[in-house]
């Protein structure tokens, strides 16, 4: 919870670090005039706005066409790459299809090896 208070020289609104801090007394940031406050006021939260919030920190770069997406994202809206994974295998991405490659060669390399034991 915030709390507020106006100052009685200029009349100007501002945020207190809560009740105890008023009743030592409070500075008014505005004109510098000290009081102690006869009525401090409770401020709710401001609603969230409406859509999502990007900054900065929240935004990646697509390795396929570079554009800054948001970490939240699933796909490039640009190009249509995919940042996340539901499970399968996704073939246009490149780990994705070297990877595949590289586990089928496994399995063939072994069953290769089982073979030539059985054989």
């Amino acid at each position: 919870m915030k709390y507020t208070a106006n100052c009685p020289a200029c009349d100007y609104e501002f945020e207190i670090g809560g009740v105890a801090a008023a009743l030592e007394g409070l500075k008014c940031p505005k004109c510098g005039a000290k009081f102690k406050p006869e009525k401090i006021h409770k401020t709710e939260p401001a609603p969230p706005p409406d859509g999502p919030i990007i900054n900065n920190s929240t935004l990646q770069r697509c390795p396929d066409c570079g554009r800054e997406v948001s970490r939240n994202a699933a796909t490039c809206p640009q190009c249509g790459h995919v940042f996340k994974y539901a499970g399968g295998v996704n073939l246009k991405d490149p780990v994705h299809f070297i990877g595949l490659l590289l586990c089928i060669g496994f399995i063939i390399a072994v069953v290769v090896y089982i073979l030539s034991w059985i054989g």
